[in-house]
This record gives structure tokens, sequence and C-alpha cells, in this order.
């Protein structure tokens, strides 16, 4: 199984730049620049979606305002590394318009997509106050970006009008934001040294970037590549 993809001088160009801005995110010692090269990193991502934006297309429009989200949480929380709980809950924002890009068909969502997302989470809000205990304003936000998360990478893949690239760019998203978690979970949990947890959250290299840019470089892409399928070759 593999895919073909079609690409531009502006596809090429685009990949060009953000490789070796990853490589440098990754592997260099940016010093006090590195969080001001990590948000270049999706800003030329929104750059990218902005040069490809077709105004008469429905599809083009949410992604558009989730990029302007998810460009204005990254402005909160890596340029600046402040105001952790609106930088989450603009995350939370960009995941509402992927799930209407997923959802919506013929101007409506179906109710009982709702319930599922909408029992999850209180589902999953509850299981976490029994587990820690407490919840505070963060932990509500938060969970509630990831459940949503976690339940538009579900449907993206199972979808009838499934979008491949985006697909796989939110099973990425997935797994930078469960470094995230990680790293974030030192107030409400404590791993054993040596643990894979312990091991991870100590890697050498930064794993949420592992993940986090080509996730936005795959939505960057899903807005100009929509009909990109698999193919099977015997």
């Amino acid at each position: 199984m593999s895919m073909k993809i079609n690409l531009k001088k502006l596809d090429i160009l685009f990949l060009s730049i953000e490789s070796m801005l990853y490589i440098f995110i990754l592997f260099m010692d940016l010093g006090k620049y590195h969080r001001l090269i990590a948000f270049i990193s999706i800003l030329i991502c929104f750059i990218y979606v902005v040069l490809n934006f077709k105004k008469n297309n429905h599809d083009d429009k949410i992604m558009l305002i989730a990029f302007i989200a998810t460009l204005s949480a990254d402005y909160f929380l890596t340029l600046h590394s402040k105001q952790v709980l609106l930088g989450t809950f603009l995350f939370f924002v960009s995941q509402v318009f992927f799930f209407l890009r997923i959802h919506l068909s013929n101007h409506k969502i179906d109710d009982k997509i709702i319930i599922v997302y909408t029992f999850t989470y209180f589902l999953c809000l509850i299981l976490l106050y029994l587990i820690i205990g407490y919840i505070d304003l963060l932990l509500i936000v938060s969970l509630l970006y990831y459940v949503c998360l976690c339940l538009n990478m579900i449907y993206a893949w199972i979808t009838k009008h499934k979008i491949l690239l985006f697909a796989i760019g939110l099973t990425l998203y997935v797994c930078a934001d469960f470094m995230v978690g990680l790293k974030s979970s030192g107030s409400y949990v404590t791993f054993a040294q040596g643990s894979i947890f312990d091991i991870l959250i100590h890697f050498p290299i930064n794993l949420i970037w592992v993940f986090y840019l080509p996730t936005q470089i795959l939505f960057a892409l899903s807005t100009t590549h929509k009909k990109l399928k698999e193919h099977t070759y015997v």
C-alpha cells in the first residue's frame, strides 16, 4: 500500500523550509531562539494555508479558522509559555473546527455524534476525578480538548469522506499531546525513576515536536490534497 502525492512548486518550497526548521528544532542548540524558531514553523504552516485559501470553499474556511486558533494558542504556549489555560482553550477551539470538518454534512451534525462526544467527556472527567481526587479548571479544559482530539482522530479514519493526510495528522497529534500530558503531569502524579514514562519525559530529543510539527504540516497539506487516497498495488 502506498500514497501518490502530486507536489506543486509551493508544496516543495513549503516542505523544504519546514524540513530545515524541523532539524533545527530537534537537533540544534538554538538557545533563546528555540521558541521563536518553533513558532515560525507553525506560522509557515498558517501562511501555506492562507496562500492556498479559496473563499468559496467551505472546507478551506473551516481549516483557516482552525489554523488561526492553533497559531494563537502557540503564540501563548510556544512563543511565550504563558496563559496556559487560554492557550489550551484555543487548542480546543481548533479541535471544534476539526470536528466540523469531519462531521458537518449538509449544514447539520448527527445528534448521535454529539451524544458520543459528550458522554465520553463526562465519563473521562469522572474517572479522572476518581483517580486523582480533585479537578481544577485547567484539567477540565485540557480533558475537553484531549477527548475531542482523540475522538476526532478515530472518526477521521472511519468517515466515508476520509482525508488521508488529515487522519494521519490527527494520529500524530494524539502522540504529541500524550507527551505534553506526560511532561505536564508532575503536579498530579509521580512516575518511578527508570519507568517507560520517566524515560519518555527525559528523552534527549523533544518528543513533543517530533510529532507536533509533522502534524501541522500534514494539516496544511490536507487543505490542498483533499482527494489523496490509499493505493494498493499487487
